[in-house]
């Protein structure tokens, strides 16, 4: 072979050396870029999982208190039930009527 087209061979293996090495490298730049984005992901979801407990925590306790307050509600419903009962056989005991609900009240 000659000189000159030793040279040609050359310098068309170190031009596909250089992009080779180049595509590597930007591989390499990629890879790492994509890499601390899966680990920014991997962060957040596990912000969003701890959130996502104590959001549950607190949906757990307002059902709890939703509970105590209905059983209160069905106390006081059951009192005043008692309070209406006793009341009406006062008034009858004592040969008072209540006045009608549609009836208009006198003012003084």
């Amino acid at each position: 072979m000659s000189a000159p087209m030793d040279a040609a061979l050359l310098g068309m293996i170190a031009a596909l050396l250089a992009a080779v090495l180049a595509s590597v490298f930007d591989q390499r730049r990629e890879s790492a870029k994509t890499r601390d984005a899966i680990a920014l992901l991997g962060t957040q979801v596990a912000a969003l999982a701890a959130t996502s407990a104590a959001h549950s925590q607190q949906l757990t306790d307002l059902k709890r208190a939703l509970e105590v307050t209905q059983e209160q509600l069905g106390g006081i419903n059951a009192s005043l039930g008692n309070a209406r009962e006793r009341l009406a056989r006062i008034e009858g005991h004592l040969r008072i009527h209540a006045p009608d609900p549609d009836e208009p009240v006198a003012g003084p």
